[in-house]
């Protein structure tokens, strides 16, 4: 763990283990160090690197409202630490950045796993996503941002069965969130509009796999299935249903974060087209 200067502020990361970079991006509310047993178990494929983004606990800064922003910082990061071309791993927020990474920046990225990318998401929310965003934007606007947090988060991480992983995260996870309200309602109106544009993720040549947990909500199966080289609206992309199937993949029980690590480490590792050799150095 240390501390690292990219574009004008101290950023704070931890890293662990050798081999081929990942970089884990984390989701609104989230640090370095709430990826739970995830971080360590990747460390056994490669060289994992975890930060806090700008305007989030140890690394400070102004509150970001601009995802490009945050894509920047992630790939001055990876060449500050001369990590690249790298694996981004991103979920929620996160998965947005990596997914911009891999637009913007294709030379740092090697492949990309994005749980739960929020890309467009909000294009035909449901009632109920409705009434959510109507009470946190009350709450928001009163300066209640860790009553805003707590409202967003809960309906985010809530399963299709019942219930919200929110409560289940540690307290210390739920704190963190909290502490850096401001942030993760500002992440929410930069990272669920339209860019990239569809033709834009047509043009990415770096692997990757979108994921969701087996108890999200039904919607993402369905929203997943328009992110990724196969979107319908890409010309000349062939089956709509045979590449929804190539890049959507259930990652298991993944809500909340710190529940069964290994299903989504096996996603990636098979899903990413790495020869299961070339990720353990």
């Amino acid at each position: 763990m240390g501390f690292i200067k990219v574009r004008g502020i101290n950023f704070y990361y931890e890293e662990k283990g050798e081999g081929p970079p990942i970089l884990l991006i984390p989701p609104s509310g989230s640090t370095a160090s709430t990826w739970g047993a995830f971080f360590g178990d990747l460390a056994g494929l490669g060289r994992v690197i975890a930060y806090d983004r700008r305007g989030y606990s140890r690394s400070g800064g102004k509150t970001v409202r601009s995802a490009s922003e945050h894509t920047a910082d992630a790939a001055g990061i990876l060449e500050a630490l001369e990590a690249s071309p790298a694996v981004a791993v991103g979920t929620s927020a996160g998965a947005a950045i990596a997914l911009r990474l891999a637009v913007r920046r294709p030379d740092l990225v090697r492949a990309a796993v994005l749980h739960e990318s929020p890309w467009r998401a909000l294009r035909h929310p449901s009632a109920p996503a409705l009434g959510m965003l109507a009470r946190m934007e009350w709450q928001a606007r009163r300066g209640r941002y860790a009553e805003a947090t707590e409202t967003l988060l809960r309906f985010v991480y809530a399963y299709r069965d019942g219930g919200s992983a929110w409560d289940q995260f540690p307290e210390e996870w739920r704190r963190t969130a909290k502490e850096n309200g401001k942030s993760v309602i500002a992440d929410l109106e930069s990272t669920i509009l339209g860019y990239p544009r569809p033709k834009d993720l047509a043009k990415i040549t770096a692997p990757f796999v979108c994921t969701y947990g087996s108890r999200s909500p039904s919607y993402m199966r369905a929203h997943h299935a328009h992110v990724g080289p196969g979107h319908p609206d890409s010309a000349g992309m062939g089956d709509r249903r045979r590449r929804s199937r190539r890049h959507v993949r259930r990652a298991g029980q993944l809500r909340p974060r710190h529940r069964r690590s290994d299903s989504f480490i096996g996603a990636s590792s098979r899903y990413l087209r790495f020869p299961p050799r070339e990720l353990v150095a």
